[in-house]
């Protein structure tokens, strides 16, 4: 408790140094000219030190080799019989050098991509996901239509002709998602605790066939009978694919690059 009052009065310094005045010097000052906009100014002056900052918890991913997950998602995919009226948006996941950009996107139920190829060769986007299947064969620039996504999931996206390219498209209702940092840690809002389908998702999940683990952020019951604790750490039993080879096909799109067809 000392140490949340003591922070307020630490913000409160540094408002009035803002200022130019200490805080002795603001009060006579405010005293003396007792006008209307000083009373505003101290009001506001309060409401700043003394607003209430979102409390935020961690959750560490780990691979099944125990190191930090980079570049995870934690995400809530509701309950498909929660109805959310939300106005659909455009998004886009652009081709350039030979890969997705971005590399993946978090999107609402019902909102649309569009692909539009911005290298000088053609591309074969498609998806064989369950959340939403899609081919567009062979395209050139502006060529691309939008695509509508009315489920929940994650999407992986590819190129028919060039296997490196990997895209990634998670749709959730509630849009409420966090990724990982480069030591493997989500940090959320401590509020998300109290609600409840939340999972966690990474790449290399798609390359070993797995879908997107279930994890509970509240306390969980320990099974020794201590007191329930809010879950630190997950670990994903995966681990980093090989690096694929260049398929024939994508070979004799190389060469044609090279000899200046298409």
């Amino acid at each position: 408790m000392f140490l949340g009052v003591r922070e307020k009065i630490r913000k409160l310094n540094f408002t009035f140094r803002r200022l130019g005045l200490t805080i002795s010097e603001y009060f006579l000052f405010s005293k003396q000219k007792a006008g209307v906009w000083m009373k505003r100014i101290t009001i506001g002056v309060l409401l700043i030190a003394f607003s209430a900052e979102p409390e935020a918890a961690e959750l560490k991913l780990i691979d099944a080799d125990g190191n930090a997950l980079v570049g995870a998602v934690l995400v809530q995919f509701l309950d498909e019989s929660v109805q959310v009226d939300v106005e659909p948006k455009l998004h886009i996941m652009d081709q350039v050098n030979r890969q997705f950009s971005p590399q993946r996107l978090v999107i609402g139920v019902g909102d649309q991509v569009t692909f539009p190829n911005s290298d000088n060769i053609r591309h074969h986007v498609y998806s064989f996901s369950p959340a939403r299947t899609f081919e567009l064969r062979l395209f050139e620039s502006g060529d691309s239509p939008a695509i509508a996504f009315p489920s929940q999931g994650v999407v992986a996206v590819g190129c028919n002709i060039h296997d490196q390219m990997e895209g990634y498209i998670l749709v959730s209702a509630s849009l409420n998602y966090q990724e990982s940092d480069s030591s493997g840690v989500i940090t959320y809002p401590e509020t998300w605790q109290t609600t409840e389908n939340w999972f966690v998702w990474h790449p290399w999940m798609s390359h070993q066939g797995m879908a997107p683990v279930a994890v509970s952020l509240g306390a969980v019951q320990q099974s020794n009978g201590l007191q329930d604790e809010v879950q630190q750490s997950v670990q994903l039993q995966v681990t980093a694919p090989p690096q694929a080879d260049e398929s024939r096909l994508e070979q004799r799109f190389r060469r044609r690059v090279i000899r200046g067809g298409n």
